[in-house]
Order: structure tokens, then C-alpha cells, then sequence
């Protein structure tokens, strides 16, 4: 049996009035048949499903309460992030059960109780983070370049303004991160139909046995690579089969209106974007069309050879 815990299935007994409660903590729920309600948990899902009909599904008694034996947790990066997060709980709804505080191992912790009695905790564990194996998972990362009117291809899909596209070889500034060494740490590829197009049309193959994930409900041409699955779904679906595919690396996520979707449901990480001293007048837009403002913090900034310069960007809220 693989160590993995695939789905957490909780009873309960207002699915509506659940569903709102996780939906306020910000979690992105995913498309679901009625009678259940599926999110997404960056690595593995949350089920939401009615305490009865769970019950019988497992053909055990409903009946019964108090403490189950178990709880969930949600481990944060600080003791200030873990108050704000037991905050948010308490504002949508959840019961406090204890409130964060330094406790007997070392770390900070509180506990709350969803509107069906589950118990959450709430932790920053300074011992845990960041340990092989522990609480790592594999990063939404975008790596894309874009003119410097923000297109990231120009009239019917034009990429001959990209330098290197005519055999020339780039090199890179020192620290710049290239196209090497950000997919030596990908483990799964998702993008979109026109992009898987406009690779495919440039002829090649640039991901090797990598797993690419493309979002399309056409079926993709024949001749296409083992290695590519189409895959359908709301933004939240499509970036968790694309972790699950993953595993414990980076998704590289490519294509602007999933960009964009993923931008505005919180899901992107890191945006790695080279801009190249180009002005195409119009196109396809990388950010262009969002649904909500994003504030970016810079990471680094670097050139990048031939008059381009690499900016490293993490949305607001990541980290």
C-alpha cells in the first residue's frame, strides 16, 4: 500500500450549511454530483457527504456522539498565520475549542470544531516544516514568457518574435533560472488545448516522459505522446489531478486563460515571467481578462540575456 491518504470523507448533517462553511474558509470545491461535495486539499481531497447516507454506504450505526478518536489539522508557517486562520474559522461559523497557544512540545496550537463537531487543529510546528518527507508538497508554478505589451503569443498564435525560436542560443544571466533547472523539479505539466496546439505544431517534444495534462473536451489527434491525457473539469479539478500526477514535485502550469483561472482561485504559487523587449500590438494575453485583481510580491529580478529580464513573482496569500 502506497503512504498516501487520497480523500477525507466527513459526515455530515447539513451538507448546504457545510458546504458553506468550508467554501468561507477558502476552500475550492471542486465539481461535484449533488448529494456530495468534493475539495480540493493541495495534494489530496475533502468529502463532504451526509452523515446518514455515509453510514450506510460503510454499513455502520449513524448513531452516536462525542470525540470520534481523531482529528484534522492545518499546519501553518506562524503563529501570527495561525491565529488569523483560527480567526477566519471562527468568523464562518466554526466553535472554539481552544485557542491558539504555545504548547508543551514546542510549537503553537488551538483547535476548532466545524458546524458537525469535527475537530480541527490549527498548528505551527517549527520542527516540521519543511522536513523530507513532512509537510513539502510540490509547488503551482508558472514559467512563460511574454512581450512586453503582455502577450505571450501574437496573431494566430505567432511565436516567431521569441528569441531562440530561429535556432539561435540563448544564454541566460548568472541566477536566472532556465528552462533546465525549473523542470528538473516538475512532475506534472497542465495546460491548455491552444497551447498543446501551438507546442505540437512547433514540431519535437519538450517535456520527455513528463505527465502533461491537457485541459480540453475535444479529442486530442492521434499520434499524440503516451505521456498526454486530456483531462476536463472546474480550475480546482484540473490542478488537483494535476498534484496527483505530480506527486510530491511541481506542477507546470502553461496556457493564459488557465493562468488566469488558477490566479483567480488561488491556486498558483509562484509566477516565473520573462519579458522580451517585443511589442506585438495584439495576441494572445497572459493576465489580460482576469476575473479579480491580484497584488504580486517580487521574488527576484534578473536579465536574461538578448535585453530580456526574468521576474519572479509570488501572489498575495501564497507561502
Amino acid at each position: 500500500m502506497k503512504p498516501h491518504i487520497s480523500m477525507i470523507t466527513l459526515g455530515v448533517a447539513d451538507l448546504p450549511r457545510s458546504v458553506a462553511f468550508y467554501e468561507a474558509l477558502g476552500f475550492p470545491r471542486m465539481e461535484s454530483p449533488p448529494s456530495v461535495a468534493f475539495f480540493t486539499l493541495n495534494g489530496t481531497w475533502l468529502g463532504l457527504y451526509g452523515r446518514e447516507a455515509l453510514a450506510e454506504d460503510a454499513h455502520v450505526p449513524a448513531t452516536g456522539s462525542g470525540f470520534a478518536g481523531f482529528s484534522l489539522a492545518h499546519n501553518v508557517a506562524s503563529e501570527e498565520e495561525a491565529d488569523a486562520v483560527f480567526a477566519l474559522a471562527v468568523a464562518a461559523g466554526a466553535t472554539p475549542i481552544k485557542r491558539p497557544q504555545k504548547v508543551f512540545w514546542g510549537g503553537y496550537s488551538g483547535y476548532f470544531a466545524d458546524p458537525d463537531g469535527h475537530l480541527w487543529e490549527v498548528a505551527h510546528n517549527p520542527f516540521f516544516l519543511g522536513r523530507p518527507g513532512g509537510l513539502s508538497v510540490g509547488r503551482v508554478r508558472v514559467y512563460i514568457a511574454c512581450s512586453l505589451d503582455g502577450f505571450i503569443a501574437g496573431p494566430e498564435d505567432d511565436l516567431s518574435w521569441l528569441p531562440g525560436t530561429d535556432g539561435t542560443p540563448l544564454v541566460p544571466e548568472p541566477g536566472a533560472v532556465t528552462y533546465e533547472a525549473f523542470i528538473a523539479d516538475v512532475g506534472a505539466l497542465l495546460m491548455g488545448r491552444r497551447t498543446f496546439d501551438a507546442v505540437t505544431r512547433m514540431g519535437g517534444w519538450f517535456y520527455g516522459a513528463l505527465p502533461v495534462l491537457v485541459a480540453t473536451h475535444r479529442p486530442l489527434p492521434d499520434g499524440s505522446p503516451e505521456t498526454v491525457r486530456r483531462v476536463g473539469g472546474d480550475i480546482a479539478t484540473l490542478v488537483a489531478e494535476a498534484r496527483s500526477a505530480a506527486g510530491e514535485k511541481d506542477v507546470y502550469l502553461d496556457g493564459g486563460k488557465l493562468i488566469r483561472q488558477a490566479l483567480d482561485a488561488g491556486l498558483v504559487d509562484e509566477l516565473i515571467v520573462t519579458v522580451v523587449p517585443a511589442i506585438l500590438g495584439s495576441g494572445v494575453p497572459l493576465f489580460a481578462g482576469t476575473a479579480k485583481r491580484h497584488r504580486l510580491t517580487l521574488l527576484d529580478q534578473r536579465p536574461f540575456g538578448v535585453g530580456m529580464v526574468q521576474l519572479v513573482y509570488r501572489p498575495a496569500g501564497c507561502g
